[in-house]
């Protein structure tokens, strides 16, 4: 019931932007089921979880219950020299690929195809409401801007294919969908 309740909330859903769990449905549809997924970050996880197809055993990794960012990538090359004739497809949140995106040179240097998608939402999301709940307010906006110099309106989420360079926005990624009829 719960999970029918958010799915209807989804699909009412208008913008701004890309919603993550659309993202993610897309990422699913694209890839399919015989993909090995990672999935890193925090919200993201999340997402990954709920959104992304149910696949073969020992093909969908996640650290989410050790609380851990950052191990994304090097899982996706691991998961890849495990499995060469294997997509490979890393879905990660900006904060958590930023902690071993260098990787991503190993990878090429390697000649591994993973794909690397990273969800620029421009803040740790995942800990929004903890320090609202702790401070009452977003800590990290001062006179409208965040720490990571963004404005107090930050960017709408855009998701980033790194392996080919490619930067989805909402309305390139609508046409091209309407046009095409692929994800």
């Amino acid at each position: 019931m719960a999970r029918e309740t958010f799915q209807n909330r989804l699909t009412a859903w208008t913008g701004p932007g890309i919603h993550p769990a659309h993202a993610i449905e897309k990422i699913g549809k694209l890839f399919g089921a015989d993909s090995i997924y990672v999935a890193d970050g925090g919200n993201t996880s999340l997402w990954s979880l709920w959104f992304l197809p149910s696949t073969k055993p020992r093909s969908y990794l996640n650290i989410l219950e050790l609380g851990m960012l950052g191990t994304g990538i090097p899982s996706a090359i691991g998961a890849k020299l495990g499995n060469p004739s294997r997509e490979v497809v890393c879905v990660s949140g900006d904060g958590a690929a930023g902690f071993n995106f260098m990787e991503m040179q190993t990878a090429a240097r390697e000649g591994l195809k993973i794909r690397v998608i990273v969800f620029a939402e421009g803040s740790w999301t995942m800990e929004e409401p903890n320090e609202t709940a702790a401070v009452g307010q977003d800590v990290r906006y001062r006179d409208g801007d965040s720490a990571m110099g963004h404005c107090r309106d930050r960017p709408r989420l855009q998701v980033v294919l790194m392996s080919i360079g490619w930067k989805i926005s909402t309305r390139r990624s609508r046409a091209r969908e309407k046009r095409t009829g692929r994800p």
